[in-house]
C-alpha cells in the first residue's frame, strides 16, 4: 500500500489532481464506467485528456497517444 501511496503522490507532483479508484467504488457509481476488470487504478488529466493506470499491471489506457505515452514515461521512471 505504501508503494501505491507513492505512486499516487508522485503523479500528483506531474499531473495536479490524481483521482484513486477502486472496483466496488467504480461498480457504485452510475456516471463512471468501471475500470477494466475491475481492477484499482489512478485516474489523471492533463489539460482535456485523462489516462488511466491499472494498478496491479501499471498499464496505462487513453484515448490520447500523448497522455498514454507521458503517463507510461513517469510511472516507468518512478519505479
Amino acid at each position: 500500500m505504501v508503494r501505491i501511496q507513492r505512486l499516487g503522490m508522485f503523479l500528483e507532483a506531474h499531473f495536479g489532481d490524481v483521482e484513486y479508484h477502486m472496483p466496488d467504488e467504480d461498480m457504485s457509481g452510475e456516471d463512471e464506467e468501471p475500470t477494466p476488470q475491475g481492477e484499482p487504478s489512478f485516474l489523471i488529466q492533463l489539460d482535456d485528456a485523462e489516462a488511466r493506470i491499472n494498478l496491479l499491471s501499471m498499464v496505462t489506457t487513453s484515448p490520447g497517444h500523448i497522455v498514454r505515452l507521458f503517463a507510461d514515461k513517469i510511472c516507468t521512471d518512478g519505479r
